[in-house]
């Protein structure tokens, strides 16, 4: 609002103003443009307009409290085969870029569901620093969802039997 000079009644004005939100940036971060608020009764400077970002959730990525905020957690789910056996997986950062990862134990354990790896850099940029943190992924495993015939079951067993 401006102050009309020839009535002194405030007058509603409307200002537009682009914000380039920066990757990265979290809940709180507040956006200032200098006496661009409402105009003052006393003859003062304009007030600041203020915007205080506020972060919605991401569909499938989650701000962690490590590295400043900048790191970053999600879930990728595997077949029991995978699990077992190890595999080479396609992970997506949240910027969409992909890389491959090998899941094998070089012992030859598998993948234990809930198992968490970090993978440095793939996370989103720190607002002082530009370093990109971490993505912390979450591996669940999936089971079978239909039923294994009695000679699967017993090929398993078989595989299985000197495992804890």
């Amino acid at each position: 609002n401006v102050i009309d000079d020839a009535s002194g009644a405030t007058v509603p004005v409307s200002v537009v103003k682009a914000i380039d939100v920066k990757p990265g940036w979290k809940t709180g971060t507040r956006i200032t443009f200098k006496q661009l608020g409402h105009e003052r009764h006393d003859g003062g400077p304009p007030a600041d307009m203020v915007f205080v970002l506020d972060v919605q959730p991401h569909a499938r990525f989650e701000r962690l409290e490590s590295g400043g905020g900048s790191d970053l957690a999600t879930h990728f789910t595997l077949t029991l085969r995978q699990a077992l056996c190890g595999c080479r997986v396609t992970l997506k950062d949240i910027y969409g870029d992909e890389f491959k990862v090998d899941l094998v134990h070089t012992d030859g354990r598998a993948v234990q569901p809930g198992e968490r790896r970090r993978f440095a850099g793939r996370g989103l940029p720190d607002q002082k620093t530009g370093q990109r943190g971490d993505l912390v992924v979450r591996f669940d495993v999936e089971l079978p969802r239909r039923p294994l015939s009695k000679e699967q079951r017993a090929k398993i067993k078989e595989a299985l039997a000197d495992v804890s």
